[in-house]
């Protein structure tokens, strides 16, 4: 029954099942230690399918980064949905970032991956790119707040938003290092403040 399942999928559904199984892998084991050969018996396949809709390991890793990316940006898209106040858009992006995280352990440890970022040109390419687009994001939220009064008019939001990224990658880089993933919702709560009241009390006379 399960073997009739697979075989109806889309060559896109099964390259998907690759993808998700390859996050699943780096977050259980490590970026380092996933082979294809894990990724085939994850999915139920053999080594030769999964090359049949990828040449090579590092067409895996472009997709993975590819999927990581459309990820975020509908976790955004979906966080800010509806929310006129740019401080409390960005406060529900940074909540659901780190949600996105406890469901995807493996995202950091592919996007921090000291291979890719080091390897080849192409893989840093794509993070870089990434990280580019999502700090334009907030920066650009920021700025919408200095124009509406909320944020403090000596706040640099191209800064603001390098430090916010710096936030985030600080606290998910614990489900690496410290595994902590449960504990993310509380030092987040606890994270968050501190940055918010950095982007409003810089026009308070000293």
């Amino acid at each position: 029954m399960a073997t009739a399942a697979r075989k109806r999928l889309s060559a896109g559904e099964r390259k998907e099942d690759v993808v998700m199984a390859a996050i699943s892998l780096a977050g259980a084991q490590g970026f380092d230690r996933v082979t294809t050969e894990g990724m085939a018996e994850k999915v139920g396949l053999t080594q030769g399918a999964i090359f049949r809709h990828f040449p090579t390991k590092d067409d895996v890793w472009v997709s993975v980064i590819g999927w990581i990316k459309k990820a975020i940006s509908q976790m955004l898209d979906l966080a800010e949905q509806g929310e006129a106040d740019p401080l409390r858009a960005i406060e529900k992006m940074f909540f659901a970032h780190i949600r996105f995280v406890q469901k995807h352990p493996g995202v950091p440890r592919v996007v921090f991956s000291e291979h890719l970022l080091t390897g080849k040109p192409v893989f840093r390419s794509l993070i870089g790119a990434m990280v580019d687009g999502y700090e334009k994001r907030i920066a650009a939220k920021i700025t919408e707040a200095k124009k509406k009064g909320l944020a403090a008019s000596t706040v640099d939001p191209k800064s603001a938003a390098v430090l916010y990224i710096a936030m985030v990658q600080g606290i998910v880089i614990r489900t690496t290092v410290f595994n902590e993933g449960p504990n993310l919702d509380e030092l987040a709560r606890h994270v968050f403040p501190l940055f918010k009241m950095s982007l409003t009390a810089g026009d308070k006379k000293r």
